[in-house]
Formats: structure tokens, C-alpha cells, sequence
């Protein structure tokens, strides 16, 4: 990545060709700290049961009703604040609970009624807790169980009995995740789970079977960033689209289990865009 530094990207996958993107449509209103927003960098949003947006920055949590901001921090002096202002990600839970991944302070479960914070960290005396304390991704699946992407491999969260499984690397298992470092997870239509890694693609068959592992590049083992899976996503066509931290962008055929790149005259998309990394996707309602 060079010195500019990509917080987000929004990809539109079909280029509509009418004049609907025009100058007159497309209107953007700036939110800032001028408004009350705790930090500029923003790693995560989500809309809660109630309308409010959260926004997960640097510093902090933010609450927008869009008018103000309520800003939630640590505070040492209470227990029950959020436990790390650097939030990397959020998700919510069938009950409308937050799930919120910090950097350097586990996993925060925020109750939106009593507005309290529960606190998942590792415990180096607890074999049972939380790994790693630094969070990439939280991700809340259609059967509400929580998966925690760390630097210290996969966890899966029993929000019920509050226990964890742990899917981690095993140079002598095939079928083991395959890397530790996981930064990108989807559910798609199917209810399988994939799991973008710093080494490849994964996809979760089950407890029993683990996990089926896809890479872009199975010579250059020196380029690092090739098999730096960033990001996964499933178009409303059930179409595979990943995104990796090259800049490179690919559509993953299933039954074929391989990956397309995009091309545009011959040359990758990422290379004429000038991409430098590929952190998310979003389809609008207007494919």
C-alpha cells in the first residue's frame, strides 16, 4: 500500500448504462468531527434495531441519530464501559445486542437497553478464553453464532453457553485453516461459511471436515499480498467476488473451484483503477 491510506472501498460490480449516475444524483454530505464524530478513521458501521447508526473509529463508539452524536469510550473506573477505543468491527445479534471487535480489547458485547458493555479478553490463565485480543472482524452467522477473526487464528462464539471453538493453523493438517492471520468472512445463500485469510481462500465444510483451502498463486511464494484474501462477497447473482490486498479483484467459480480475474481489455481491473487494496464490497439496489 502506498502512503495513501484506503479506509474503504466501495465497489459498484455492474456499471449500469443509463444516466443514472450522474452529477445531479450522486450527493455526498460530509460527517466529521465538526459534528461530534469522536475520530476521523471510520473501520465500521452498522444500523441497530432502532434506526440509530454506529459508527466503530480509532476513538471510540459513536451512536447517530442523525442529528447528534452519543460517543461511548473506556473509562477505567467503570467495568462495565467499553473495554479498547480502537473498534475494528461491529455486528448485531437476533436480540439487536452489538458485537464489537477492538483492537487490543477483545470482543465487547453491548446490551443497546441497559447500555453496558460485556467484555470477552484472553486470559493466559484460562485455556477457554478468547486468543487474541486483537480483532480483525466480527461476524454474526443465520444460526447467531458469533466468529471472531484474529491474529491468532478462527474463533466461533456459543452466545448462549458463552464458550469458544478454535480453528487454528496446523502445518500437519490439511484441513485446518490455512493461516492463522483471518481478516474477511461471508455467509453466502447456501449458508456456507468462507473465510478470507493472509494465505488463501477457505471454505468451512464443518466441525469433522475443516476446512477446503483455494489459492490465487500456488508458485510465487514470495509475493505475499497474492494470497492476501481481503475480502469476500456474494453478488445477488450468487456470484463469488474477492478482493485482495494487491488491489486485485477475481470472481471465484464454485464449481470449478478456481479464480477468474476481472479483465478489462485485456488487463486486470485493479491495475486500471490503480486499486490498492480491496477492503469491502456492497451491491445497491440497482445491481
Amino acid at each position: 500500500m502506498n502512503k495513501k491510506t484506503l479506509i474503504f472501498l466501495v465497489f459498484i460490480i455492474q456499471l449500469i448504462n443509463n444516466n443514472l449516475f450522474t452529477e445531479d444524483i450522486i450527493k455526498f454530505e460530509h460527517i466529521t468531527q465538526k459534528h461530534g464524530l469522536s475520530q476521523r478513521i471510520v473501520y465500521s458501521i452498522i444500523q441497530d434495531k432502532y434506526g440509530f447508526l454506529w459508527f466503530g473509529t480509532r476513538n471510540g463508539l459513536n451512536r447517530y441519530d442523525g442529528y447528534r452524536f452519543v460517543v461511548y469510550k473506556h473509562n477505567k473506573n467503570n467495568p462495565n464501559s467499553l473495554s479498547n477505543n480502537v473498534i475494528r468491527s461491529i455486528c448485531k445479534d437476533k436480540s439487536g445486542n452489538l458485537w464489537i471487535g477492538t483492537w487490543g480489547g477483545g470482543v465487547n458485547k453491548f446490551d443497546i437497553e441497559k447500555e453496558q458493555f460485556t467484555h470477552f479478553i484472553h486470559n493466559p490463565e484460562d485455556k477457554n478464553s478468547l486468543r487474541d485480543n486483537f480483532i480483525f472482524k466480527v461476524f454474526m452467522d443465520s444460526q447467531n453464532r458469533l466468529w471472531i477473526l484474529t491474529r491468532k487464528g478462527l474463533h466461533r462464539f456459543n452466545i448462549e453457553n458463552k464458550t469458544f471453538s478454535y480453528f487454528t493453523h496446523n502445518e500437519l493438517d490439511p484441513k485446518s485453516i490455512s493461516s492463522n492471520k483471518v481478516c474477511s468472512i461471508l455467509e453466502d445463500t447456501h449458508n456456507t461459511i468462507w473465510i478470507g485469510t493472509f494465505n488463501g481462500l477457505n471454505k468451512f465444510e464443518n466441525d469433522i471436515n475443516g476446512f477446503k483451502h483455494y489459492m490465487i498463486d500456488t508458485i510465487n511464494h514470495n509475493d505475499l499480498n497474492k494470497n492476501y484474501i481481503r475480502s469476500v462477497f456474494e453478488d445477488n447473482s450468487k456470484r463469488l467476488w474477492i478482493g485482495t490486498a494487491k488491489g486485485e479483484l477475481y470472481i471465484f467459480l464454485k464449481k470449478e473451484e478456481r479464480f477468474k480475474p476481472l479483465n478489462v481489455q485485456g488487463e486486470m481491473i485493479s491495475k486500471k483503477l490503480k486499486l490498492d487494496t480491496i477492503s469491502c464490497f456492497k451491491q445497491d439496489q440497482f445491481n
